[in-house]
């Protein structure tokens, strides 16, 4: 699809913005200031930290824009091993889930929207990757007899304004309804799913029911 004048506009702009910063996945001060509210704190107990918090955060931004191993990030960056307890303890406490509620919730006010999406929208997309992925046994693919595909599958959640709400991989086999119930759950509740995009069979799916809050719509 072919960009439009408003979208070469803002990529012209982001481009701006990013100039003279050392790596292109750098943040701004804008965007760290966004962003520093929800980085735990230090604990209470044991040494005081030490380790740069926006440096750890640019770490784990460059290894996700190069797409390079741990071992080959640059040596003006915290050692990798500190960078990697941080990013391994901030999935685990759900810092990262945090921050991109936050970042969404953000971006939707400043589009006039509401906070909380009423609509999202499920995908996935199948890729070919090698028979173990990320390891002997840790994640086998799988087949995907409709593409043809011989790899792993990518499910992704976003609002009608593209913005990510949730990421699941899986292998090719597993059922797309599966995985987006899967995917769901691990968003904030309550959820329906409304359709599916290619077989047209509506599901009706109401996650924790008595406990309130707003209906959410889901198409597949």
């Amino acid at each position: 699809m072919a960009w439009t004048e408003e979208q070469r506009r803002l990529a012209h702009e982001r481009r701006k913005l990013r100039q003279g910063l050392r790596y292109q996945s750098d943040m701004t001060d804008p965007e760290w200031e966004r962003v520093r509210p929800h980085i735990p704190p230090e604990r209470r107990r044991g040494r005081h930290r030490e380790t740069d918090m926006r440096a750890v955060v640019n770490a784990i931004l460059y290894i996700g824009w190069s797409g390079c191993q741990w071992a080959a990030l640059p040596h003006d960056f915290p050692p990798k091993s500190t960078v990697y307890e941080y990013f391994s303890a901030w999935v685990f406490d759900g810092t990262f889930d945090r921050i991109l509620f936050a970042l969404v919730q953000q971006e939707r006010e400043q589009s006039g929207r509401a906070a909380s999406p009423t609509l999202m929208i499920v995908d996935a997309q199948s890729v070919k990757s090698g028979p173990n992925r990320g390891g002997k046994g840790l994640m086998p693919s799988g087949y995907d007899g409709g593409k043809h595909v011989l790899g792993a599958k990518r499910h992704a959640v976003v609002d009608v304004c593209g913005n990510l709400l949730g990421v699941l991989v899986t292998a090719a086999n597993v059922d797309d309804r599966v995985a987006a119930a899967a995917l769901l759950a691990m968003l904030r509740p309550p959820v329906s799913v409304r359709g599916t995009d290619s077989r047209r069979r509506w599901l009706h799916r109401r996650e924790h029911e008595g406990r309130g809050g707003e209906l959410r719509h889901v198409a597949l």
